[in-house]
Order: structure tokens, then C-alpha cells, then sequence
């Protein structure tokens, strides 16, 4: 597999979580301003959870030949670590 990128189960995945990330972020940053009773933060959401969602798209797409090729590597017996760094799998 020589593809740098590729889309896959990682690609709905990141953006998945990133966005999740952000918003326990968001909601606990919300929680500690109400406890110490101060202004909650003054931020769109919805830009933050469009970026957070295209660079996870991204990142995950970029990440899911590494995880192809990890893949590859234990169907073949081999430790999918050193196989992917050392190209193993590339080689059979």
C-alpha cells in the first residue's frame, strides 16, 4: 500500500472525537465560570466544530494508511510497529 491517504473507519472517527473534545472543553469552561460566577466564555461554537471537524476528517484520512498497513502487517505475523517503520509489509 503506498496511498498516503486513504478514507476509512479513522476518517469518521477523528473528526468524531476532535469535535466531542471541544465541546467537554467548551461545557467545562462554561462549569467553572458559572462556579466561580463570572462571564461564561464568549465564543461561535459552531466555526470551532466546523474546523475541529474538517481537520479531524484530515488527520484521520492521513492516519488511516498507517492503519491499513498495520493491518496488513499483523495478517502477515509480523509486529505491526517495526513493520510499519521499517516497511515491512510493503516488501511481501
Amino acid at each position: 500500500m503506498n496511498s498516503h491517504f486513504s478514507f476509512g473507519f479513522l476518517s469518521l472517527a477523528t473528526p468524531a472525537a476532535l469535535v466531542l473534545l471541544y465541546l467537554a472543553a467548551y461545557l467545562l469552561r462554561r462549569l467553572i465560570a458559572w462556579m466561580h460566577r463570572s462571564e461564561p466564555p464568549r465564543e461561535r461554537v459552531i466555526p470551532f466544530i466546523v474546523f475541529f471537524a474538517i481537520l479531524g476528517a484530515v488527520g484521520g484520512s492521513a492516519l488511516q494508511s498507517l492503519y491499513e498497513q498495520g493491518s496488513e502487517c499483523r495478517a502477515q505475523g509480523q509486529a505491526p510497529v517495526s513493520c510499519i517503520l521499517l516497511g515491512g509489509a510493503a516488501q511481501s
